[in-house]
């Protein structure tokens, strides 16, 4: 049986038709919408969206929660860097595409749940070859002309930053998902998915208890929705903080003499680590 989309994964509709509900705006808008003032469109929705997911992780890392970890997500054929006369220009691949140093391409983007890269992977695109594992830099890219692959990369403002190359490439991502604000609303709120597990109760609780207190409406409606959305949230922390607690987390034995691990020996028969950090 085929698996569907995970359902503690909510829409961005989802979120809105229960932010709608909790502020008595349920009734039809004009143009099709849902709504007559808290619409998809409105010029609050985003402000008041990107505020509750702001709150969402900054809760969640206070109450202990670790995002969960993708790997071998891999951006295919991304293009040569245009300028290559010149070590001053650089690449990146952001949210809404990967520039050349010249221009844009909006279909090599990041994956919308990144929250930070980890570990970076290339390899010449069509080449079929294992990928190697990028440096990351420390104190900013060097300056280099185009290389035949690419140099160091560095995340900065929402990017990755690479030194790019003059051959197109494959590049394989390790990274935290989670979910980042939004620079502009989605086209589709339908398909949009929040990449917060089980968010939606404390999501829309949060952005109601926000527009209440933005139009000065009824304080105790307010002050409702704010015990809501927290408890919801403390909810959630806790499951997070259960699932981390599968995890089996051992110290290494320093039994029999032994100060370290030895040359050669297995993690495994020393008591070391068994489940992934």
């Amino acid at each position: 049986m085929p698996i569907g989309q995970p359902t503690l994964f909510p829409t961005l509709d989802a979120v809105m038709q229960l932010v709608r509900s909790l502020v008595r705006d349920t009734f039809a808008g004009t143009g099709g919408q849902q709504g007559r003032i808290f619409t998809n469109d409105a010029a609050f929705t985003l402000p008041l969206l990107n505020d509750g997911i702001d709150w969402l992780n900054r809760e969640l890392r206070n109450n202990g929660v670790t995002y969960p970890i993708r790997d071998g997500v891999v951006i295919f054929q991304i293009p040569p860097q245009a300028v290559q006369n010149d070590p001053a220009f650089f690449v990146s691949i952001g949210f809404d595409g990967y520039f050349d140093s010249q221009q844009m391409h909006g279909t090599k983007k990041l994956p919308g749940d990144l929250m930070q890269p980890l570990v970076l992977r290339q390899r010449v695109s069509g080449s079929n070859t294992n990928f190697a594992y990028m440096s990351e830099a420390m104190e900013g890219l060097i300056t280099a002309f185009p290389q035949q692959n690419f140099g160091q990369w560095e995340w900065r403002d929402y990017q990755i930053w690479l030194n790019g190359s003059f051959q197109t490439m494959d590049l394989m991502l390790r990274y935290i998902a989670g979910q980042l604000p939004y620079s502009t609303l989605p086209a589709d709120f339908s398909t949009t998915i929040i990449h917060i597990q089980d968010c939606k109760t404390a999501l829309a609780n949060k952005m109601a208890q926000l527009y209440l207190e933005r139009n000065n409406g009824d304080p105790g409606l307010a002050a409702a929705k704010e015990k809501a959305a927290d408890k919801a949230l403390d909810s959630m922390a806790e499951a997070y903080v259960r699932q981390q607690q599968t995890i089996n987390r051992r110290r290494p034995s320093y039994g029999g003499g032994g100060s370290g691990y030895g040359e050669g020996e297995d993690l495994g028969q020393m008591g070391g680590v068994v489940g992934p950090y």
